[in-house]
């Protein structure tokens, strides 16, 4: 039984009270283990998941870090793979060097390979007598692509006559329709084969001739 007196007990109950008492104030050192540090190499990537589920990839820079999206490996696999020369020679000095120009990815996207191998492989098709026929093919592709695109603008435009709405670069429309519209779209279809047949008839006939002659 405690042999405190009344007055002691007393000032005890209005410390505890008051928030002042011994046992209120007593300093607990306590021990929280350090989380493991994990030195990454440069080049490392790796992925770190935050309590919501969300999975950040993330890659090691030389002091840094960098942010990745979680694709970036299959669309830098993509962009590497549409940069590449197929077509060039097996001894292009370039394929080695790496050093192209925008002359280069130009040639690149038409024929896939540099502007070099290009004019090595048009100057040996000089030498076998092979170049008209080939310069030929290349207007043949070059406007079959033109009219597939002209093709589609035709049909936009013919979209925009038939509800007779054009947008305006004010963002406003002007409302404009042709009197006997199925005879207008029908004028535009055939004033466009017309155009084709003009343009490629002559080359794809040459073409055929040449073809059959060397059969």
């Amino acid at each position: 039984m405690s042999k405190k007196t009344p007055l002691k007990n007393i000032k005890v109950v209005t410390e505890m009270l008051e928030g002042r008492h011994r046992t209120q104030t007593r300093t607990t050192v306590g021990y929280q283990p350090l989380k493991e540090i994990k030195i990454r190499e440069v080049g490392e990537t790796w992925e770190e998941v935050s309590p919501e589920g969300i999975v950040t990839v993330w890659e090691q820079k030389k002091g840094y870090r960098v942010k990745k999206s979680a694709n970036a490996d299959a669309l830098q696999k993509v962009r590497d793979f549409l940069k590449q020369y197929p077509n060039c020679y097996e001894d292009c000095e370039k394929k080695v060097t790496k050093k192209y120009t925008r002359y280069d990815d130009n040639t690149r996207m038409i024929h896939g390979m540099c502007l070099d191998c290009q004019a090595r492989y048009e100057t040996e098709l000089k030498i076998r007598g092979e170049f008209t026929e080939y310069e030929r093919q290349k207007k043949i592709d070059s406007l079959q692509n033109w009219f597939k695109d002209a093709e589609k603008e035709k049909d936009i435009l013919k979209t925009a006559i038939a509800t007779g709405a054009f947008a305006e670069q004010d963002g406003t429309f002007e409302k404009w329709r042709p009197e006997n519209l199925t005879a207008f779209l029908e004028k535009m279809d055939e004033d466009f084969e017309k155009l084709r047949q003009s343009l490629l008839e002559p080359l794809l006939v040459d073409n055929q001739i040449n073809t059959d002659e060397k059969n």
